[in-house]
């Protein structure tokens, strides 16, 4: 019987059911703080084998059936709050969320992701290279490209879905690196995740649950 993936093993206490896609690794979780996960293996042009993951967990708030007028003025605000990591210090990095360059800015999300503990030390152990939290684009498939150029579509939206996007590099295919290092950085990549989803889906429920839709 053929072994599971490397990432299946890592973060096998946290998956009730996986398969195997074309682009990578679809996984659904045994919590319920985001829908479902895709990993993606990083490949780089320079070396043409994976040197790194994508991690990219979805959030659906409310699905295309029941979209109403009162929903996308609910899009449109939660758009504002779209927010992404940066590290900050160079011996001793911290991680600091910052409202996305190039929408109206809402510190809400940033600010409370900011405040987390737990989150920021997970991010701190997995020492994840990028993170944003986005919201799904109006059309298309859910990629990297597709959800930072989403921002001229959102005028009309299909559905209220958050994306949570994370990329972990390495310098050789986790294969070949050590394990133990390499688990522990799946599975804080995983709780980093879980935990942003949760705040994102109370955040996103609670203004939902005030404009009464």
């Amino acid at each position: 019987m053929k072994s599971p993936p490397l990432p299946i093993t890592f973060l096998r206490a946290y998956i009730k059911n996986w398969r195997a896609t074309e682009e990578g690794i679809l996984i659904y979780p045994k919590g319920n703080e985001f829908d479902k996960l895709t990993l993606r293996p990083h490949i780089t042009f320079l070396m043409g084998e994976p040197l790194g993951w994508e991690f990219i967990a979805t959030i659906n708030i409310v699905p295309a059936e029941k979209m109403t007028e009162k929903a996308a003025e609910l899009y449109k605000h939660l758009k504002t709050a779209e927010c992404e990591l940066k590290w900050h210090g160079l011996i001793r990095r911290k991680p600091r969320f910052k409202p996305v360059i190039g929408t109206r800015s809402d510190p809400e999300l940033a600010t409370i992701l900011n405040v987390n503990e737990s989150l920021s030390k997970a991010l701190i152990m997995a020492n994840i290279n990028d993170l944003m939290a986005k919201l799904s684009p109006s059309q298309g498939k859910v990629s990297e490209k597709n959800v930072v150029e989403s921002d001229a579509a959102h005028s009309e939206p299909r559905e209220i879905t958050w994306v949570i996007m994370a990329l972990k590099s390495y310098t050789l295919p986790i294969e070949r690196l050590n394990r133990a290092k390499c688990e522990s950085d799946f599975i804080n990549t995983f709780k980093a995740l879980s935990e942003i989803s949760k705040i994102v889906k109370n955040l996103s429920l609670d203004k939902l649950e005030k404009r009464d839709l």
